[in-house]
């Protein structure tokens, strides 16, 4: 079986700091350090059009979040031609 993790970033709902943290040590330590996570950036679209979409630095925070926290392979998604596409 192969397992792959998105999440999407979304500002006030899931983008802080502490959230991601435990997200990232819940896949490594219940998962494995292999489990290829994906971060993606929110659109504002249908009943959250009033949000905005996400910032590329909460993106970037936590793709080095995950690093740092042991995972192998980390992606950052929906920013066109963002170096955390790949995992090189």
């Amino acid at each position: 079986m192969h397992l792959e993790i998105t999440t999407i970033q979304i500002p006030g709902a899931n983008d802080s700091p502490q959230q991601v943290s435990r997200l990232c040590h819940w896949i490594r330590d219940e998962l494995g350090v292999d489990v290829p996570v994906h971060f993606a950036r929110f659109y504002p679209l249908y009943k959250l059009a009033n949000l905005p979409p996400t910032p590329v630095a909460v993106l970037d925070r936590a793709h080095k979040q995950a690093l740092d926290a042991g995972l192998q392979y980390v992606y950052v998604s929906r920013v066109t031609g963002h170096p955390g596409q790949h995992s090189y």
